[in-house]
């Protein structure tokens, strides 16, 4: 955190006591509280700086006198301020510098000049500056109890990525529409096509994708089988999602490669107009029988998945060659509307996940964990079954962080983060609390339980080869706390208090131990 000097140098420190006129000071007690003021200040101008730097805002705080009286990294590295900005301390030249980085800057000054004529005020908006990025900007006075006003604090963050996360999901939906607005079927095809398209829309995850799509297709076409293939989690084998129809394929247990299907490999649709006559998808295996289609799904480069279809075996052949007739004229509109049905539907499910995860441990974040914790004990409370709450934190994380650099302890906070996600039940979550505090729940987990599983989550940390930079960092240790449900508390702020306490007495009793939280 960059620091400047306030007007009056006396403001940032205790002034040591004086004794009263014609008497001595007493060496006990004025000594001892001016030591114990200087303490107070010191933890909290620490613990001021350490919340600072560990914000994921870019911070700034001015004085009344409109200097800047404090700013973090995560600022710096959004604005750029030059040097002798910093140095001057002026809030007004670094007001005027990142006025040539935003698009409309009159309109964003305005917004800053009516805050500081109304020192009382709030305000929260987004601002775009000229270089692409768009930042969310809210701005708080700092002022005590008694309404006295010590300045202002200014929050930035970068909302880019988010920005244009949310504008592809828009774009897709724009696609999405535009497609269903180019069919130019008869009535009873546009009514089952608009009827998938609000079903899918309604979706809320890809795997709800299968059962609209058999529905849909036993009515576009009724005497025909089908199935539909989606690109498994792990994006490298098509998986069974559905089938339909008694001369469908049937599912493979196992998945298989996009190399597999001649759709997919000619990005375009694959007709097997005779069978036995040209090349069949090996993914069928020979089970063939009768005329069939592959549909390929796929959107910028990304295969989705396969849709294939096949008339019925013993359909008089002119049935059969209308069917593939309706099939390849509504193969192109099917596949980009499921195509980018489903890309939406896994946009959405990650922006999600992105909200409810730490970016750097892969854990939930708090914002989960408050969410999570208070569904979790709802749900105990009407089972009847206990909640072990556990706060974790690494011992002497900043010296390692001094020692090696932020950088390696990023690599540690990632390695602990995959850790701990690989060593917890099923049901179990774990999130990161702030800086290197953790919290766990862990459902249906007694005290004395939960303690256990912590002694030997503890040892597997300690044994943790965590490399950064081609060395081996030294092993950390854990003070963890644990509290559980119902018996230190009903509700998810005492249970963590509860937990709370029990890491502080961790850490009394030397750190690198479990403690278990008393009644």
């Amino acid at each position: 955190m960059t620091s400047f000097k306030r007007s009056d140098p006396g403001a940032s420190k205790p002034r040591r006591p004086e004794a009263p006129q014609g008497e001595s000071a007493s060496p006990s007690f004025g000594e001892a509280e001016w030591h114990r003021l200087k303490q107070e200040l010191e933890f909290s101008n620490t613990l001021m700086r350490t919340q600072q730097e560990c914000s994921l805002d870019g911070i700034m705080v001015v004085s009344e006198e409109g200097r800047i009286v404090s700013c973090n990294q995560r600022f710096l590295d959004i604005w750029k301020l030059p040097e002798e900005i910093l140095a001057s301390g002026s809030n007004e030249r670094a007001l005027e510098y990142a006025a040539g980085m935003v698009l409309n800057p009159d309109a964003a000054n305005a917004v800053v000049r009516e805050l500081y004529k109304n020192r009382h005020s709030r305000n929260h908006d987004e601002i775009f500056l000229k270089d692409g990025r768009i930042l969310d900007r809210y701005s708080v006075p700092l002022e005590a109890a008694d309404g006295h006003f010590y300045g202002r604090v200014w929050y930035f963050r970068d909302v880019t990525d988010y920005r244009r996360a949310e504008e592809r999901v828009r774009q897709a939906n724009e696609r999405l529409r535009a497609t269903i607005s180019q069919l130019k079927e008869q009535k009873k095809q546009s009514g089952i096509l608009s009827e998938m398209r609000e079903m899918l829309q309604a979706c809320s995850s890809a795997s709800e994708v299968g059962p609209i799509v058999q529905q849909s297709m036993r009515k576009l076409f009724p005497r025909t089988s089908g199935s539909l293939y989606l690109m498994g989690t792990a994006g490298r084998e098509l998986e069974t999602v559905e089938v339909w129809g008694r001369g469908a394929a049937l599912p493979s247990a196992e998945g298989f490669p996009a190399d597999d299907c001649w759709a997919l490999r000619r990005g375009r649709l694959h007709l097997a107009e005779t069978p036995g006559i040209g090349p069949v998808c090996a993914h069928l295996k020979n089970q063939v029988s009768a005329p069939s289609a592959c549909v390929p799904l796929a959107a910028k480069g990304e295969v989705l998945g396969i849709l294939h279809l096949q008339v019925e075996e013993d359909a008089p052949p002119e049935r059969q060659t209308r069917t593939m007739e309706r099939i390849c004229r509504l193969a192109t509109t099917i596949s980009e509307y499921l195509s980018l049905s489903i890309v939406n539907l896994r946009l959405r499910e990650q922006l999600a996940e992105q909200s409810i995860r730490d970016p750097l441990t892969g854990l939930y974040n708090r914002r989960y964990l408050m969410e999570a914790l208070g569904r979790e004990i709802r749900r105990a409370e009407r089972n009847s079954y206990p909640i072990a709450v556990v706060m974790m934190d690494i011992d002497h994380f900043k010296p390692f962080n001094d020692r090696f650099g932020h950088p390696a302890g990023d690599a540690l906070l990632e390695a602990l983060g995959a850790f701990l996600k690989a060593n917890l039940r099923g049901g179990d979550a774990a999130c990161r609390y702030g800086g290197e505090e953790f919290i766990l729940f862990l459902p249906e987990a007694s005290l004395e339980g939960a303690s256990r599983n912590m002694e030997r989550i503890l040892e597997g940390i300690a044994n943790l080869a965590i490399t950064h930079r081609g060395k081996r960092l030294p092993p950390v240790t854990f003070s963890v706390g644990i509290s559980a449900y119902p018996d230190h508390g009903k509700d998810r702020d005492s249970l963590i208090q509860a937990a709370d306490t029990a890491l502080y007495q961790a850490k009394k009793m030397g750190r690198n131990q479990v403690v278990m939280a008393t009644p």
